[in-house]
């Protein structure tokens, strides 16, 4: 049954996730009224991605692989990577996450240094992103 009136929804978007990730936009746009809305898309976006990375680290598997040694290493290179300019020698951000990409795409299936853990880290954070 559609809504007849258009600020409303069906019972079953209602009872949805994406009805109350939508609910929350609109409470925050609410909040901070039209004339921020580059602001309010922006807090929206990082609300989202705060949620979307908690999923991600109250998973049961996801923990389990999070207490791996070798991992641990790996994510915090890749961390460093981006955060340290001195690391890589690359000024811009931009430039530092293509290094990043370039050793994660390294560690993984079928890189130079493939790294099992690395690899079934990242099918698991994409199976969950695509969960969100």
């Amino acid at each position: 049954m559609q809504a007849t009136n258009p600020n409303s929804c069906s019972l079953k978007c209602f009872k949805s996730e994406t009805h109350k990730q939508k609910d929350e936009e609109k409470q925050v746009s609410d909040t901070f009224g039209a004339s921020e809305t580059t602001e309010t898309n922006q807090l929206v976006s990082e609300i989202t991605m705060d949620k979307d990375l908690c999923a991600i680290l109250e998973d049961p598997q996801m923990k389990s692989l999070l207490k791996e040694p070798s991992l641990q290493f790996h994510l915090l290179t890749l961390f460093e990577i981006l955060s340290d300019t001195r690391l890589t020698g690359e000024i811009t951000r931009e430039g530092r996450l293509d290094i990043a990409n370039k050793k994660l795409a390294g560690l993984r299936k079928n890189g130079v240094e493939q790294n099992e853990l690395i690899e079934e880290f990242c099918e698991r954070v994409l199976t969950l992103a695509q969960q969100q």
